[in-house]
């Protein structure tokens, strides 16, 4: 049987939303400032019937958690005027989690329980340029990409990380088409022959 349960906002937001939830039951997403979830966001924790604001880093506006982990660890961006994505802990707070070199902006979309931390960086131009990416010790790695047919697509985005390491989330090729990322673990394209 399931249930519903009410993640009820704070007081002076109006919606709430859930992205995610651990094995010990603690849900992460983010509160609005309006009923129909536009205006700033504020990432929360939702704990044993508590609202936890998470906060937003210093010079920025809006805040949204998308991750996490067992050991609590939450994962999510900061935006405005550009992106950055966060890991948050209950012992450091709301730290940022820089993107690649020659990269302007970046999102942080899963963590498994080693800490792994999967996302994108971007490049904001006239058409912006993703490009996935993981955080090892919190700094960002560009993913090796040993097979011409998959090196520099125009759009990539790591969305998930499993605890054994394999990544997945999508790609765009030189035709403008989507498609699922091959799976990638240790840096490195897995592709069926």
């Amino acid at each position: 049987m399931y249930w519903v349960e009410d993640l009820s906002p704070l007081p002076g937001h109006q919606s709430s939303t859930a992205s995610a939830i651990n094995q010990k039951g603690k849900v992460v997403g983010w509160l609005g400032s309006t009923p129909d979830l536009g205006g700033p966001h504020r990432a929360c924790l939702w704990d044993n019937g508590v609202t936890v604001d998470l906060g937003v880093l210093p010079g920025f506006l809006s805040s949204q958690a998308y991750a996490i982990n067992d050991g609590d660890e939450v994962v999510g961006r900061c935006d405005g005027p550009s992106s950055v994505g966060f890991i948050w802990t209950a012992k450091n707070g709301m730290q940022p989690l820089p993107p690649l070199p020659n990269f302007t902006d970046s999102v942080a979309w899963d963590i498994n329980n080693a800490g792994k931390i999967v996302g994108n960086s971007i490049v904001v131009n006239v058409e912006p340029i993703l490009q996935s990416m993981v955080w090892e010790n919190r700094q960002p790695v560009l993913f090796e990409v040993p097979d011409d047919k998959y090196a520099n697509p125009p759009a990539s985005v790591a969305l998930s990380i499993n605890d054994g390491g394999v990544i997945a989330g999508w790609y765009g090729d030189n035709l403008g088409e989507g498609h699922l990322f091959p799976l990638v673990t240790e840096g490195r394209f897995l592709h069926k022959r």
